[in-house]
Formats: structure tokens, C-alpha cells, sequence
């Protein structure tokens, strides 16, 4: 490949390590494997790689616990995965491992069985593309970009789509609903992603959590969507058994939506002060972004005593807009909606303003994640270059693509800005 990946291993003091690093030897650089989800310490383990993934197993940790799980390391993507436990060999160390090219053998080590010493003579196949892939129970959580929205009403999942009744536009090409991987037939079974959720919509019921609802005709309390999403998503007793949680969240709750909408609409929505704040969104937003990651960490806290068995991971948000200034002024983007309207709609600086915004947001997620023991997926990398007008070709809906664009601003504004049916698959 292009890369080395070191990982695991002992100090002096006798102390393992579960950390890494990846050196690039072009630039001569390091750069540290995340820790959500590695494996435990150890020492004395072996590693193979497959062409896209670190294979981590065996080893000994101090003084002679053998860890008895392993981990897939990709580093595109700097995340983890365990291996699976499935008619899995006796934990031992300083055993060797190969790489065959669909598996790996491991071969002989050292364990200690019933408190005892034990040098090995036998080995054990690790397939990493099963012929017969088992379900994983996957939950699927979190708020448009996780339900699928860009996709449109043809998509969306019966009993998702009704005014007054439930709009959480869950969608069968939501990246859930159409994911692959090599050791899992993955589907989320469970899938309870909404659009417009905010962490309270997440949050169980004890915690301070409520469904989404519509707000009142004229007098009245909110009128909560139909079921299943009539309870906050964490309330779902189907986290107790899931061995794979994956959730969207933070978006709604900054107000991104907001800001979008107010720098199609403003002269220069940097400087815009909204009626219902008494600050400005250039210095309101980078705030509620800074202040976001202390909920999210207790959100992710929770979540993981709800599914005390999954690997949780946090999915981030992609950029919207291209960094070229020539890409940036592209029709969809430069024009408000004619014949309507002739001021620009999405000026290259506020473009790059709220480009800006999003690894900040990331940051904080990433953070709270961290902090949490939980994993982060940056999908922002995915989706370089495919802004809308980006240079590789769009994966977003667009937000002006023809004449009746007066039409799919005011009446489609929840699918725009959101990823197409293409960008959930890739």
C-alpha cells in the first residue's frame, strides 16, 4: 500500500497500549488511529492486512489476561470494528497469522486454559467474506440524514409521509436500508431515524425526551407522530439486543436549517439577526455549536446503557457547497429563483461561511464522541467533491435546479440540502 499502521504493543513499565498510528511516507507524517471502538490493550498479538482493513487478534494483556475479541481497523474511514466471536478459537499469544487473500489463519501461540500453560498446535480460518453472511441486528437512529429524506415521497416507507399524522420520511434507500459489508447482511431491521429530530426526540422519556409532534392547530399541546414514533427513539426496547447502532444528530439543533433558508433569503445572512434571537447567525451559530457537545456526550452516555451490546457509531455531515469559486456560482446556487427573484441566492461567502460550519459541528460530535467511548464515521471526506455544482458531480438535492423553482422552495424545502439516493449508497 501507501501507508504504515503500527498498533498495540507494551512499555517498560509493562503497560499495554490499545492505540496507534499511521505513517504516511510521502509526507513523512504520523496520525493516531482513533480509539472509539479498538480493540482492548495487548501485546504479543498479530495483525494482517487485507487490502482495505487492519486485522487485529489475540495477544496478551497484563499480567495474563487474554483478550478474546479483535478488531478490523479501515483506515479510510480511521474506524473499527470487532471481529466476530462466532465458533472463535481460544484467546493465545505470540501465535503466527496470514492473510490468504480471503482469510486469515491463525496457527499455534501460547494460551492459558484453565489456569494453565498451553503451547498450541492447531489453527483456526477467519473468513472476512462469508458465503453465507449472518443478520446483524442493526438500529438505525438519528434525523433526516439518517432517514433518508433527499430521497423523495416515491421512497419513503409507508405510514412516513402523512400530514398531521407522521413526517419522519424514512426511506428505503436511506444508507441503513441498502448498506453492505463483508461479514454481515446488513439491514437495519430497526429503523427509527426521523426527519427533523433534535437530541431531545432521541432522548429517553426519563431524560427529559418527547416524540417530535406537530405543533397545535390553533390551541392545544403538540400532537406527537403516529407509531412507532410516538416515543423518543431511545425509549425503542429493540436497543437491549442490538449489536450495531448507527445515528445521525446535532443538525436540527444548531440550526443549520435555519441558516440555509436565511442565506437564500438575506442579503448577507452572517450579519442577519432572526426575529426570535438577539444576535446575529455569525456569531449565534459557532456558539450553539461550541455549547452542543456537552448534550451529545450525554446522549451518547445514555444510548450506550440502552445498547450495552452494540457498536454505536455517529455518523457526521458533509460540507453542502463546492470550495471553487467558479463552482460556487453555478445556476442552482447564484440564482434566488427566476423570474421571481434576480438578487443571488447563496453568495460564494456565505458558501464558504457555512462550509466553514460544518467541520466545526464535526469536531464537536467527534469530541463528544470520544469523550462518550463511542465511534465517529466522517462522512464529510465521502463527500468531498460532491457538493452540489461540485467538480465530481452532485450527491445532494439541489436547491434551484429549474423553472418551478418558486414551487420547490416553499413547498420540497425539507428534501434540499439533503443527500440523494446515490449519496446513501455510496
Amino acid at each position: 500500500g501507501t501507508q504504515m499502521i503500527v498498533w498495540g504493543g507494551i512499555n517498560t513499565a509493562a503497560h499495554p497500549y490499545n492505540s496507534g498510528g499511521v505513517y504516511n511516507p510521502d509526507l513523512d507524517s504520523w496520525a493516531a488511529t482513533s480509539s472509539a471502538g479498538a480493540p482492548d490493550a495487548r501485546t504479543a498479538h498479530t495483525a494482517v492486512w487485507t487490502g482495505k482493513e487492519m486485522i487485529v487478534w489475540g495477544g496478551q494483556s497484563f499480567p495474563l489476561d487474554l483478550p478474546s475479541i479483535g478488531g478490523r481497523y479501515d483506515p479510510a474511514k480511521d474506524s473499527w470494528l470487532p471481529t466476530d466471536t462466532l465458533a472463535a478459537p481460544g484467546t493465545r499469544y505470540t501465535h503466527d497469522a496470514v492473510w490468504t487473500g480471503t482469510e486469515m489463519i491463525i496457527w499455534g501461540g501460547y494460551g492459558n486454559p484453565a489456569g494453565s500453560f498451553r503451547l498450541y498446535g492447531d489453527g483456526f480460518g477467519y473468513c472476512a467474506n462469508p458465503a453465507n453472511p449472518r443478520a446483524r441486528r442493526w438500529v438505525s437512529l438519528g434525523d433526516s440524514y439518517s432517514s433518508g429524506e433527499g430521497a423523495g415521497p416515491d421512497h419513503y416507507l409507508a405510514g412516513t409521509n402523512l400530514n398531521r399524522q407522521n413526517m419522519c420520511h424514512r426511506a428505503n434507500t436511506a444508507y441503513s436500508q441498502v448498506a453492505s459489508d463483508s461479514d454481515f447482511t446488513l439491514h437495519a431491521s430497526s429503523f427509527f431515524a426521523c426527519s427533523g429530530a433534535k437530541i431531545e426526540n432521541v432522548l429517553p422519556k426519563t431524560n427529559g425526551g418527547a416524540p417530535e409532534c406537530f405543533p397545535p392547530s390553533i390551541i392545544g399541546s403538540c400532537i406527537p407522530f403516529n407509531a412507532p414514533d410516538s416515543i423518543p427513539q431511545l425509549d425503542h426496547p429493540e436497543l437491549t439486543n442490538a449489536e450495531l447502532v448507527t445515528i445521525t444528530i446535532g443538525g436540527v439543533d444548531v440550526g443549520f436549517g435555519g441558516a440555509l433558508f436565511a442565506c437564500w433569503a438575506q442579503a448577507d445572512c452572517r450579519t442577519y439577526t432572526p426575529h426570535n434571537l438577539s444576535e446575529d447567525l455569525n456569531t449565534f451559530l459557532p456558539k450553539n455549536i461550541a455549547n452542543i457537545g456537552i448534550h451529545l456526550e450525554n446522549l451518547f452516555n445514555i444510548l450506550r446503557k440502552k445498547a450495552p451490546q452494540a457498536d454505536i457509531r455517529v455518523l457526521g455531515y458533509p460540507a453542502f457547497f463546492p470550495t471553487d469559486f467558479t463552482a460556487q456560482i453555478c445556476p442552482e446556487l447564484s440564482n434566488a429563483c427566476p423570474p421571481f427573484f434576480s438578487f443571488e441566492a447563496w453568495s460564494p461567502a456565505e458558501q464558504t461561511w457555512l462550509n466553514n460550519l460544518v467541520p466545526q459541528l464535526n469536531n464537536s460530535i467527534q469530541q463528544a464522541t470520544q469523550r462518550a467511548g463511542v465511534g465517529f464515521i466522517n462522512v464529510a471526506e465521502t463527500f468531498k467533491g460532491h457538493e452540489i455544482c461540485g467538480p465530481q458531480g452532485s450527491w445532494f438535492v439541489p436547491p434551484i435546479s429549474s423553472a418551478y423553482c418558486w414551487t420547490k422552495v416553499w413547498t420540497d424545502t425539507r428534501r434540499l440540502f439533503h443527500p440523494t439516493i446515490t449519496g446513501h449508497t455510496q
